[in-house]
């Protein structure tokens, strides 16, 4: 239901596109008192702002950062610190100059490898660091290494520190195919 409306009308519920499993891991796990940092943004940075405390979102694709900030701001959404970088160092860096940890890290965007050294220095014990698409490397054309790579430091990370973690096989909204993600439970 949520592909056909997505293709045929335009539309886009307001749900992360991570799988559905994941959401509702998230809804469960999230309330008033977390704070989430996503590395890339969209619906899922609206439906974070709307089940936690406070959101830093951080976007590297200009086009893309205009309609969501567009949509925070049509909304009203005022718990989300919504960041656009145009270099890649800022864009994977800018979660250490948040003077903070987080609860939920979702890693989804560009340099996902970067991105999760980063991660894995800012999650508060007790949160969680997700990574969307952790099978990208096994299916795209496009050189995705640093899925790979990003994969393989959240789950030395997690074996060092004794953390669960699990893969997810899921569908999800706005897409006619299963995808696979990565959960570290710090």
């Amino acid at each position: 239901m949520t592909t056909l409306a997505r293709v045929l009308f335009g539309y886009r519920f307001q749900l992360p596109w991570i799988s559905y499993q994941s959401i509702f891991l998230f809804n469960s796990f999230l309330n008033k008192d977390k704070c989430v940092f996503e590395f890339g943004s969209g619906m899922s940075t609206v439906w974070y702002a709307k089940h936690s405390k406070f959101v830093t979102a951080v976007e590297d694709d200009g086009d893309w950062y205009a309609m969501i900030d567009k949509s925070i701001k049509t909304m009203d959404i005022v718990n989300v610190d919504y960041i656009f970088c145009e270099s890649a160092e800022d864009y994977t860096s800018i979660i250490s100059k948040k003077d903070t940890k987080f609860d939920l890290i979702v890693v989804d965007g560009s340099c996902r490898d970067v991105c999760m050294q980063n991660a894995i220095k800012f999650v508060n014990i007790g949160g969680i660091i997700y990574l969307d698409n952790s099978d990208a490397y096994a299916y795209h054309d496009l050189n995705n290494d640093h899925v790979r790579q990003a994969e393989i430091t959240a789950i030395e990370f997690a074996r060092k520190n004794n953390f669960k973690f699990e893969f997810v096989t899921d569908f999800s909204p706005g897409q006619l195919f299963v995808h696979q993600a990565l959960i570290i439970f710090c």
